[in-house]
């Protein structure tokens, strides 16, 4: 095989690129909660709580269209 071509790769669907977003937030909801129960103050907790708030949400909407388009499966 001539080393100089490029094998070709699958392209990643929207599905994909979705479903990687989803996973990425799922994880920083997680770890937004660590950062909640771990805050050395009250305005930092806070800021965590607010900072919280806003990326569930995100998640969720993102989830909304994941599932909206059948690429979600419950087991």
């Amino acid at each position: 095989m001539d080393k100089t071509k490029q094998e070709k790769t699958k392209c990643m669907t929207d599905k994909d690129y979705l479903y990687d977003v989803l996973i990425t937030e799922k994880d920083i909801v997680t770890n937004t909660v660590s950062a909640i129960t771990e805050a050395s103050n009250r305005k930092l907790e806070n800021l965590f709580l607010e900072f919280f708030d806003k990326t569930e949400a995100l998640q969720r909407d993102i989830y909304e269209t994941y599932w909206s388009n059948g690429w979600y499966e419950l087991e």
